[in-house]
């Protein structure tokens, strides 16, 4: 590979293991709330912050990378580029569809909650 190309696929690779971080972020975030150790508001929480991460990795680590120089690597560059910008839009899926369930779960929980009663007017 030149030089250009090795940085371009030195780059992915570092991006590769955040992508893979936060696929066992999500995992374990999903987990978590499904086993009962989080709260839906707390589960919310964290996939926000996970989102937020990966959008800036894909805009910064992974978009940013040019291909359109590259000579000798340029298809392996490609191809890494696409397989985690694939990725990252299945991840973004998935929390989306979590979202979603947690705003069911919370909502659930909120109408079965015993109403609070309004305070005493002396």
């Amino acid at each position: 590979l030149s030089f250009a190309s090795a940085a371009a696929a030195g780059r992915l690779q570092s991006s590769e293991a955040k992508v893979a971080g936060f696929e066992r972020e999500v995992d374990s975030v999903e987990h978590e709330w499904r086993g009962g150790a989080a709260l839906p508001g707390a589960a919310r929480t964290r996939l926000a912050q996970i989102e937020s991460a990966m959008k800036g990795v894909e805009g910064r680590d992974i978009d940013d990378v040019q291909t359109g120089d590259l000579k000798s690597g340029r298809e392996l560059v490609r191809a890494m580029r696409k397989d985690q910008l694939a990725r990252l839009e299945r991840l973004f899926a998935r929390v989306d569809g979590l979202f979603a369930e947690l705003s069911a779960a919370s909502a659930a929980s909120a109408a079965a909650a015993p109403p609070v009663p309004a305070p005493a007017l002396l």
